[in-house]
């Protein structure tokens, strides 16, 4: 199921109406300023006294301290990228890391904390199938799709908490009200708030106008500073080839959502297909090398050794193994006597021969590539039979006709 949703993803129409809930913040803003209403001013010392202290560490490096660290409480975290590239599940990666303190894309160590994942755009069985997924694989949960995952350990399941909010609101002042109304009754508030996705919230707001996106941005602050939360939402890249501009200057809209957030992170297509490089600018940390990551659905999984500079670039197609794999598959074939063989079968016996490690991630990511370049099989004479109830698609060698082998020399 999971899978299929990766496959399949259903998303609402970005021009589809909101559905806005009002709520009254109190205190318009053409009343006159309380003398309380903002903090006060401090003296040297104090200001030096304070710096003494810093927030605690949300996600941090390899090892879960400040050497590669990315962000902190009460901080904000914006995750830009491509359309359709994949930034719902490494959200969704993100908030079960943190719930579990476990490593965000299986390397920046996170502290265990309580998490409130908000779901603006899939239905419910849609997120929780991919979260099964994501959980799995990263090694969180027990269980299976058919029957069901849990996590592991009930503090866990405890620590991450999904809002559906999809057809309720999008309102975001709305959100934090409410949050802040179940705090006062006594819910335990949340040391990170992913809002997935951000566009969702912007009711009417121009993503284009800086003074419309400081506004929102003025919103998740507020809500940080005062509960220690902090927040990350995804944003998508602007349109066009990427690879020539300054990493936070990929994001679309207001140049304030790419540079008010204290943690930007970036994932940038490579020249190898189905790889991205992560690029950070960090305004608490030092800065870290950027990182080649390779997308092995559902998870994204690092690839230290590979050259991060490797950007694609404009008008060129993505390096692809499709015809190398295309081909070691049709030796299998032909070894069979031509077929028919069940899809996973023949390419697992391909992967092994290949040398690569046969397990189900990499099986998978054959499987995707040669059917994503159906070229690639059919220069390799391979047709795809279809298989009905969910059955294992057969993969053969393509019968000539007559007329078609009476003119193949060989």
């Amino acid at each position: 199921a999971g899978e299929a949703a990766f496959m399949e993803t259903r998303e609402m129409d970005e021009g589809q109406a909101p559905k806005i809930v009002a709520i009254n913040r109190g205190q318009s803003s053409d009343e006159a300023p309380s003398p309380d209403a903002l903090p006060e001013w401090v003296c040297g010392n104090e200001f030096l006294r304070r710096g003494r202290v810093h927030r605690p560490i949300l996600i941090g490096g390899p090892n879960g301290d400040e050497d590669g660290a990315i962000l902190r409480e009460k901080s904000k975290l914006v995750l830009g990228g491509s359309s359709k590239m994949g930034k719902t599940w490494l959200m969704l990666d993100l908030a079960m890391a943190v719930a579990c303190g476990g490593k965000w894309l299986g390397h920046f160590q996170c502290a265990e904390s309580r998490v409130l994942y908000v779901n603006l755009e899939l239905h419910e069985d849609t997120a929780g199938s991919r979260g099964g997924w994501v959980g799995k694989e990263r090694g969180y949960l027990v269980g299976n799709s058919l029957n069901g995952y849990k996590f592991k350990e009930d503090r866990h399941a405890a620590n991450f908490n999904a809002w559906h909010l999809r057809g309720h609101c999008y309102e975001l002042v709305t959100m934090l009200e409410t949050s802040r109304m179940r705090f006062a009754g006594g819910e335990k508030p949340f040391k990170l708030i992913v809002l997935d996705p951000i566009y969702k919230t912007y009711s009417g707001r121009d993503e284009n106008s800086a003074t419309e996106m400081a506004s929102l941005m003025l919103s998740l602050e507020d809500f940080a500073n005062d509960y220690g939360a902090a927040i990350a939402f995804a944003a998508h890249f602007s349109k066009g080839n990427q690879a020539g501009k300054e990493a936070m200057d990929r994001i679309s809209g207001s140049g304030v959502m790419a540079r008010d957030p204290d943690a930007i992170i970036t994932f940038t297509p490579h020249e190898q297909e189905e790889h991205h490089v992560m690029e950070a600018t960090l305004r608490e940390f030092a800065p870290i090398p950027a990182t080649v990551f390779r997308w092995d659905a559902p998870i994204a999984v690092p690839c230290i050794q590979m050259d991060p500079t490797k950007l694609r670039q404009p008008g060129k197609a993505a390096i692809s193994k499709a015809e190398e794999r295309a081909e070691a598959v049709r030796k299998v074939l032909d070894g069979n006597g031509g077929g028919p063989m069940r899809s996973h079968d023949l390419i697992e016996a391909a992967v092994k021969k290949s040398g690569e490690q046969a397990d189900q991630r990499t099986i998978e990511n054959w499987r995707r590539s040669m059917k994503n370049r159906p070229k690639a099989l059919a220069d390799m004479n391979i047709e795809i039979l279809p298989a009905g109830n969910g059955q294992d698609p057969l993969w053969q060698v393509k019968e000539q006709s007559p007329a078609t082998a009476a003119k193949d020399p060989f």
